[in-house]
């Protein structure tokens, strides 16, 4: 999912400057798309002048009181995401304060956790922009001719905010089209890159560009050193866990019989945010396993049993459903269930956070692979982790030709001999830094939502997910048993639940009435994608149409109707940016008329104030 925080930051670096008639120009028709994406009223925050700054669209009945934007004399922060540095409201973190310093560099990127990213404006110094440890949060640049550099969440609003028509680059929906995700980072729309890890750029007040950063040195150095002990690490949890404090409701924990929501409830519950827990009632295990655990407990803690729903009958066409599903996502998060989600009308505020054990196989180590493979690839070298990697690729080639799966063996030796740069020989080693450089910043979505909480990447937590490189867990949950020995000691000794193989209870798409509108779509369209083979799409539907469809032929369905509605929607920036690009032109090139192009009124900025308040306008120009 690209993420529910709008916000832009930008770095002009033409000659001339901008006016402000032109930036509120620019403002105005990002301010459009914002509020076509929303059901609820907005406020906008800009801090900066003509040379650099940040614009912060977030809902006025926001449910978080940590700032999405604060200004103070001559300088500003935004924040994506609330940092774990925040801690409680109680310790008066300011996040003015909190921002220099991570942008400065005079406080570790570690103590942000993951995700999170800043931006941070001066009179003096001009802009700068930095992101979590990981990179996980989702952070895009673009380098855009005649403009300079601008940052977003999202790059169709960077797009239409600088007036720059996106191309769609073939090579990362390659990528896509075999993994499932933007495996490089490389942005969904245009030629942008999702912000690498650890990474800081400065712009100054003449337009000037600097990059830092110390990723590899921190990973070398975290790899082989010492990481905080299991107390440090569990307490790091809970306080990690602390900051849903900042919000108005409070959380509900899932606790499942699973080691990764044990640990994140156990947290939330010593960090007194939750009044209840929830178990979804899919397996009767799950549910006895998660009572036994609350049974420990001293103080009561509600338990709610979620009863699984029927699948709900699609409504509308294929086509439009997952159109719609891009507005909201833009490419960033191919989900097989799109074609059965209702329409997206628009995003609402998130009133409460949510808490999220991503990041558990992150800290143990030796991913991805099954218990078969594990055994093999132990004492093997870099090569076999590489060569085991790529023949994820062969596994997902069913739609595809062996040139169309290139790009993402490309990808996969890219990692590979990074890793190796940094000293990493074993086949685990490769595997495992693919999965912590390529698929959790750039394929998991949690991060996308502002509320989510990962108490797993806390500040204390994360040196082991570089740890697990070189010393990784002997015992499968064994470090989350020594967490929760430390949390609710109780818990520790109950054994972890592993349920058996569930019966599917969703109909496969071939077995949905409008099948017929979903295979139509999908023949009458693959043959406009190269990332596809029409006669193998057109193989798996017959497979499908005659009772031998299975899970392969769904995910090649879904990816290619990720990429037809995904281009859909690239058109739809297209026209939006193409609106600004001949405004901003009548502006400098004096042949204004005082009407915009395609708008019916003079200026969207002010034909919108009704659904946007401007809370602070920067009067720097």
């Amino acid at each position: 999912m690209s993420s529910r925080s709008f916000a832009v930051a930008y770095a002009c670096n033409r000659a001339d400057q901008m006016s402000k008639e032109e930036f509120q120009l620019r403002i105005g028709f990002a301010e459009e798309h914002v509020i076509s994406l929303h059901q609820t009223e907005l406020e906008r925050v800009h801090i900066g002048n003509a040379r650099s700054g940040f614009v912060v669209w977030y809902p006025t009945q926001t449910g978080s009181s940590w700032p999405a934007a604060v200004e103070g004399r001559d300088e500003g922060a935004a924040w994506v995401h609330i940092p774990a540095a925040a801690k409680r409201p109680a310790d008066g973190v300011d996040p003015i304060r909190l921002a220099r310093q991570i942008t400065r560099g005079t406080l570790d990127r570690i103590e942000l956790g993951a995700p999170a990213a800043t931006f941070y404006w001066s009179l003096a110094e001009g802009l700068s922009v930095s992101n979590d440890r990981l990179g996980m949060v989702r952070l895009y640049q673009f380098d855009f001719p005649g403009f300079g550099i601008v940052w977003s969440t999202r790059g169709g609003l960077a797009h239409i905010f600088a007036g720059q028509e996106p191309n769609v680059e073939q090579s990362t929906w390659s990528e896509i089209a075999t993994f499932g995700w933007n495996m490089s980072g490389r942005a969904h729309l245009g030629n942008g890159q999702q912000l690498p890890a650890s990474t800081t750029v400065h712009t100054d007040n003449c337009g000037r560009i600097s990059v830092t950063s110390d990723i590899d040195e921190w990973i070398a150095s975290t790899a082989v050193g010492q990481v905080p002990p299991d107390e440090v690490a569990a307490a790091g949890m809970v306080d990690a866990v602390a900051v849903a404090g900042w919000w108005k409701n409070r959380p509900m924990a899932d606790l499942s019989g699973g080691k990764d929501s044990r640990v994140t409830a156990a947290a939330a519950i010593k960090a007194g945010v939750v009044d209840a827990v929830k178990t979804v009632n899919t397996d009767t295990g799950e549910v006895e396993t998660a009572r036994r655990l609350l049974s420990l407990i001293p103080h009561p803690i509600d338990h709610r049993i979620i009863e699984p729903k029927p699948p709900v009958a699609p409504v509308g066409g294929v086509l439009a459903r997952y159109l719609s599903s891009q507005r909201a996502w833009e490419g960033a998060y191919n989900a097989i269930s799109a074609h059965r989600g209702a329409q997206f009308r628009g995003f609402l505020p998130v009133t409460s956070p949510s808490i999220n054990g991503l990041g558990g196989e992150a800290i143990q180590g030796r991913t991805t692979a099954t218990a078969a493979s594990r055994e093999r690839l132990i004492s093997q070298d870099a090569a076999a982790g590489q060569e085991w990697l790529k023949r994820l690729v062969r596994t997902n080639m069913g739609p595809l030709e062996e040139a169309q799966a290139e790009p993402a063996r490309m990808a996969i030796d890219v990692f590979a001999e990074r890793a190796r740069s940094l000293g990493f020989t074993t086949a685990f080693q490769i595997i495992d830094f693919f999965y912590h450089f390529s698929k959790m910043p750039f394929w998991s979505q949690p991060q996308a939502n502002s509320g989510t909480l990962l108490p797993f990447y806390s500040p204390q937590l994360l040196p082991r997910t570089m740890r697990s490189l070189t010393n990784p867990s002997q015992e499968y949950g064994s470090t989350h048993r020594k967490l929760l020995a430390q949390i609710l000691p109780g818990w520790a000794n109950v054994p972890f639940y592993k349920g058996s193989a569930k019966t599917r209870s969703i109909p496969w798409m071939w077995n949905n009435a409008d099948w017929g509108d979903l295979r139509d779509t999908v023949c009458d369209g693959v043959p406009t994608l190269s990332s596809f083979s029409v006669s193998k799409v057109q193989s798996l539907i017959r497979e499908a149409g005659s009772g031998d469809g299975r899970a392969k032929h769904e995910i090649s369905f879904a990816r290619v109707m990720w990429e037809l509605s995904f281009r859909e929607f690239a058109q739809e920036v297209k026209v939006a940016a193409r609106r600004t690009a001949a405004a901003v032109d009548q502006i400098r090139t004096g042949t204004n008329n005082h009407r915009i192009i395609g708008s019916s009124s003079d200026s969207p900025h002010y034909e919108r104030e009704s659904l946007v308040r401007c809370a602070r306008e920067s009067n720097r120009f």
